[in-house]
């Protein structure tokens, strides 16, 4: 997948998030702020590596969250432990949900400036 397909996607995961959340579907929203922090995160370990081609491991995942964005390292584990796990379990009460949902999503936007930005392809 290209580098502007993954920033597409993570976008289009991030409106579905909206509109399944709207429907009262929280597990699917949940599942699709996942979805968005994977492509993005995507997007910007190909930009760092120069290339197009292939897909990042979880561990590689997790080594570039804690790079690219240190202080927010949590909310990649928010992401995934939680609301990807939420999809599957139905584990977060209401207001949690949405707490951390928004959380996912502030993450998102921030990832989401850094991969646009002209400094993420000097690194």
């Amino acid at each position: 997948m290209q580098i502007q397909q993954h920033l597409a996607a993570s976008r289009r995961f991030l409106e579905a998030a909206t509109l399944l959340e709207n429907a009262g579907s929280d597990m699917g929203a949940a599942e699709m702020i996942w979805g968005a922090t994977v492509q993005v995160l995507e997007a910007i370990g190909h930009i760092r590596a120069r290339n197009t081609r292939g897909t990042l491991s979880n561990r590689r995942r997790r080594e570039l969250a804690r790079t690219v964005l240190p202080r927010a390292l949590s909310n990649y584990y928010n992401a995934l432990h939680e609301l990807h796990g939420h999809f599957y379990k139905n584990h977060l009460p209401s207001a949690e949900l949405a707490t951390r949902m928004q959380q996912g999503r502030d993450y998102i936007a921030e990832l989401l400036a850094i991969a646009l930005s002209p400094e993420t392809d000097e690194t």
